[in-house]
């Protein structure tokens, strides 16, 4: 872990704290990696839907045009 004075008002050299834990600092506990399987919100999914609507509409029109 780290930490940047970035964003203070006052002028300096950027100042880094970096901090580790071993094992045996956690008391007992174990460091258990996980993975979590991203998934879309339905936002994405409505902005997909309106654009390929929005694309299969401009397709239409300009075919039509072209008649």
């Amino acid at each position: 872990m780290t930490k940047d004075n970035d964003f203070t008002t006052a002028a300096g050299d950027n100042q880094f704290f970096v901090i580790g834990f071993k094992d045996a600092d956690l008391g007992g506990s174990v460091y258990l990696p996980q993975t979590v399987a991203a998934v879309p919100e339905p936002e994405t999914y409505v902005m997909l839907l309106v654009g390929l609507g929005l694309l299969g509409f401009m397709v239409r029109r300009s075919k039509e045009s072209l008649v």
